[in-house]
């Protein structure tokens, strides 16, 4: 702050020194958050209108690790809250009981996941049944499934991806990828299936995209239609009550994120334009 500069009345002024300093309150405790990919973008563009609100306020995202490292960060007390694109691991639940701690979950929305695949395939429509067999290896060429004679290359996510489990699921119970499956980031997925004609693969409709991909309807049902079957809840979870600073994130988030939401780039934008 500059110093003030005070005057005896003479023609001299008096030297300058410093005033005392106006009582502030103390900066607000920054708020750690972790986890999802597919949450990222948003959530740091609300993070960033909420810090605009109070310059006392700190939000600190992690990037990167997914779901499940969001989880263990809450765990490891090294983040506040975890940000969540799917269900709540198995072993993350057993630790939490094994410490005797309770998650608490707010859920923000759902997301739809999108099937996506090379533009140049003539599919257009697949059921929840054919999804399965193509991830599984059930169906291995294309002409099983409405397609080109030629064979299906399954695009995959890491285990510990949020929309990875959720679209597991879709599955059954006990069912394991194709062993041909290709294992990659959600990025490096989006740019094989541009690149592959055989490719086949899912994001999150949040996931923001340039590529000139086919956006798959699914029993008939676009991402944008309410009943579409493949969808994610989007969370924020932390090891008991919210309360202080990242309590009042939380409210600011569970207020504004359905707005904000709404005027995000994504795939969503893509698959309207794609299927009306």
């Amino acid at each position: 702050m500059p110093n003030r500069r005070h005057s005896t009345g003479a023609a001299m002024p008096a030297r300058p020194h410093p005033s005392p300093l106006a009582p502030t309150a103390p900066p607000s405790r920054a708020v750690h958050l972790a986890g999802a990919t597919t949450m990222l973008p948003l959530m740091q563009r609300l993070a960033e209108a909420y810090m605009g609100r109070d310059a006392r306020e700190r939000v600190v995202i992690t990037e990167g690790g997914g779901t499940a490292r969001g989880y263990k960060a809450v765990l490891d007390r090294t983040a506040d809250i975890a940000m969540a694109s799917g269900p709540v691991p198995d072993d993350f639940n057993s630790e939490l009981q094994a410490r005797v701690l309770a998650l608490h979950r707010v859920t923000l929305g759902r997301d739809p996941i999108a099937i996506l695949v090379h533009a140049s395939n003539p599919v257009s429509n697949i059921s929840l049944r054919q999804l399965a067999d193509l991830f599984t290896g059930r169906i291995g060429n294309w002409r099983d499934a409405g397609g080109p004679d030629g064979p299906v290359q399954v695009l995959v996510g890491p285990p510990g991806g949020g929309v990875s489990a959720q679209f597991k699921q879709v599955l059954g119970s006990g069912a394991s990828y194709t062993p041909s499956r290709l294992v990659l980031d959600s990025g490096a997925r989006l740019l094989r299936a541009a690149s592959d004609p055989a490719a086949i693969t899912f994001a999150a409709t949040m996931a923001p995209q340039q590529l000139a991909l086919k956006v798959l309807t699914v029993d008939h049902l676009s991402p944008a239609a309410p009943a579409y079957p493949l969808q994610t809840p989007l969370t924020l979870a932390l090891a008991g009550q919210p309360s202080g600073p990242a309590g009042a994130l939380i409210r600011f988030l569970a207020v504004s994120w359905s707005g904000a939401r709404a005027g995000a780039p994504g795939l969503s934008a893509m698959a309207a334009a794609h299927h009306g």
